[in-house]
């Protein structure tokens, strides 16, 4: 297989607005089909994040330090527990990805010099991607059960990858905008939309409250 690389809660978050934004967005520009509207649109959900990061510059850190080892402590936790995280395949089946145990997982925040945008939250993850299933080979599954529990050897690259994920600030939420190559091609570029259960950890590393 190719290298691919709360707030409050109150609905099923596998139809979360802003994870599928996220996710879309991300796999088109990557794919270089997102159009000029698109971009423009794109640019303006970031100018309202940029916007959010202006009015906390004034504000105690010590919220966002949280955040983002609360974040870190997500990952850390989907990679220890092995948690997988659903994915759609063609005619209605499910597969599942996850971060292999044994990843090791570092965080920053970093102040920048922008007025706009002061703070970016930095994720960096050694570790392997795993799949269960393959949409390539037909072998996903019927139901999402069946892909969140399937006791299978997991199948990966046979190597570990260095990922690299950013996060700025929306409102009261650091939320995850975009990582490098390898991080949107294995957890980010998937055939069809997120399986995210409400309150998971898979939740939190999309976006996480400040408090």
């Amino acid at each position: 297989m190719k290298d691919r690389n709360d707030a409050s809660i109150n609905s099923p978050a596998d139809n979360d607005p802003f994870i599928l934004s996220v996710l879309d967005r991300t796999r088109r520009i990557w794919e270089g089909n997102m159009n000029f509207s698109g971009v423009l649109s794109a640019a303006a959900v970031a100018g309202s994040m940029l916007a959010s990061g202006a009015a906390y510059a004034q504000q105690d850190t010590a919220g966002l330090v949280r955040a983002m080892n609360g974040i870190a402590s997500s990952w850390q936790a989907i990679s220890t527990n092995g948690e997988v995280l659903l994915i759609s395949c063609a005619n209605g089946k499910f597969a599942g990805v996850r971060l292999a145990p044994g990843a090791s997982v570092n965080v920053d925040l970093r102040k920048t010099d922008s007025l706009m945008n002061p703070f970016v939250g930095i994720v960096q993850i050694y570790g392997r991607y795993q799949f269960s299933s393959s949409q390539q080979d037909g072998s996903c599954y019927l139901t999402r059960e069946q892909a969140r529990s399937a006791v299978v050897p997991w199948r990966d690259n046979d190597r570990d990858y260095s990922y690299t994920i950013y996060y700025q600030l929306n409102g009261t939420e650091m939320q995850l905008t975009n990582g490098n190559e390898v991080f949107v091609n294995n957890f980010m570029r998937q055939p069809g939309q997120p399986q995210v259960d409400a309150n998971s950890n898979w939740l939190h590393v999309f976006r996480y409250p400040v408090q």
